[in-house]
């Protein structure tokens, strides 16, 4: 049994529920387990194990990056893990990336149009390029897994910029992507 923190942050609002379940996963485990957004958290001294999620949006939540740097020092000595919603991933056979081990929800990743030459939507959806930078704000911390999971387009709550980057760059659909039995699973699986 662990003291477990998921720490989150939102753009539009569904992440807290993908924490959420992964917290009611852990709690049937036998672990106490208390979700929080960023704002909330000032000290996490009181934790075994720390999980970090938020949604890509231009990138990983810029939150979560400051985050993960800020508290970079004590995510290094605790037993820690991240998660990522996004609307599009590319199916690449990825794995591992830096040695870490990545779960990519089936449901959201797809199979490129054509393997060879990539779309620009396809390179950016890689699972490298959105795991790779994360890795890079904080080298020091060797999450114990990163997981890829479908996330929640509402494009009625994304800014100007956001919008233009899902029609043009990202090409999506609005829906709700999230796939609860994979995130249910990692949840499951993580040895944390």
């Amino acid at each position: 049994m662990s003291d477990i923190l998921i720490a989150f942050t939102t753009n539009a609002g569904s992440t807290p529920e993908v924490a959420q379940v992964i917290a009611d996963e852990l709690v049937q485990r036998g672990n106490t387990v208390t979700v929080k957004d960023f704002i909330e958290i000032n000290d996490m001294s009181g934790y075994d194990s720390v999980i970090v999620g938020a949604p890509m949006i231009l990138g990983w939540h810029k939150g979560a990056m400051k985050f993960i740097r800020k508290y970079r020092n004590v995510l290094s000595a605790k037993k820690c893990a991240y998660f990522c919603t996004s609307i599009s991933i590319t199916k690449d056979g990825t794995e591992t990336i830096n040695g870490i081990p990545v779960y990519i929800d089936p449901f959201t990743a797809k199979e490129p149009a054509n393997i060879q030459k990539l779309a620009i939507n396809e390179k950016y959806a890689l699972p490298e390029n959105y795991v790779k930078p994360i890795l890079k704000q904080a080298p020091q911390v060797k999450p114990l897994s990163i997981a890829l999971f479908g996330g929640k387009l509402d494009m009625g709550k994304l800014n100007i910029f956001q919008m233009i980057f899902v029609m043009a760059i990202i090409r999506a659909q609005p829906g709700d992507y999230r796939n609860w039995d994979a995130i249910r699973q990692w949840a499951k699986e993580l040895d944390i």
